[in-house]
């Protein structure tokens, strides 16, 4: 059985949505990407996007002014490049 992920979005007044349920990593990221780049994130409607694995570990983060903050290093940098995704 693969190993299933959760995505979820976050507001300015700390609320939260799910945006993607027990679902495999590629669609998982697939949402996170797509929300993102969202008219709302680019002005700070979505605070935060991360995905959880479905022990709620955290294997990816965005958050507005900062871009993709987790994980680190390399990979970040190829993530914002590859997405265009602005800090």
């Amino acid at each position: 059985m693969p190993e299933l992920f959760n995505t979820v979005q976050f507001f300015p007044d700390g609320s939260h949505e799910y945006i993607a349920r027990a679902v495999p990593i590629a669609q998982a990221m697939e949402k996170a990407c797509s929300f993102i780049k969202r008219p709302a994130a680019m002005i700070g409607l979505i605070q935060r996007v991360i995905v959880t694995d479905m022990g709620d570990c955290t294997c990816f983060e965005w958050t507005f002014g900062k871009g993709i903050t987790f994980p680190d290093g390399e990979i970040v940098a190829k993530w914002n490049s590859l997405f265009k995704v602005q800090p």
